[in-house]
């Protein structure tokens, strides 16, 4: 194998454990984001039953307030020009 070839064959498993990484990343994210995503719902629904609909709907457009804050969050990270950038230079 000659020096060139060794090179890009590096080049090649460094950008793939990046993406991989990214990948994981994003998995553990969206994870997280469920099971907050389920939490809130729970608890405007539990604000609703002891303090009435307009609480409730207070609530529930408050949860997807903040999911909306985190899905902006995640749109603006790091992770996602990451994840282009080493799909860009593997392709």
């Amino acid at each position: 194998m000659h020096e060139d070839d060794l090179k890009q064959a590096a080049k090649t498993v460094g950008l793939s454990s990046v993406l991989a990484g990214v990948e994981i990343v994003s998995a553990m994210y969206d994870a997280t984001s469920e099971i907050l995503s389920s939490t809130a719902n729970v608890t405007a629904d539990l604000v609703g039953h002891r303090y009435g609909e307009d609480a409730h709907q207070i609530a529930k457009d408050s949860v997807q307030i903040a999911q909306n804050v985190l899905h902006l969050k995640e749109q603006f990270s790091g992770k996602a020009v990451v994840s282009q950038v080493a799909k860009e230079t593997l392709t």
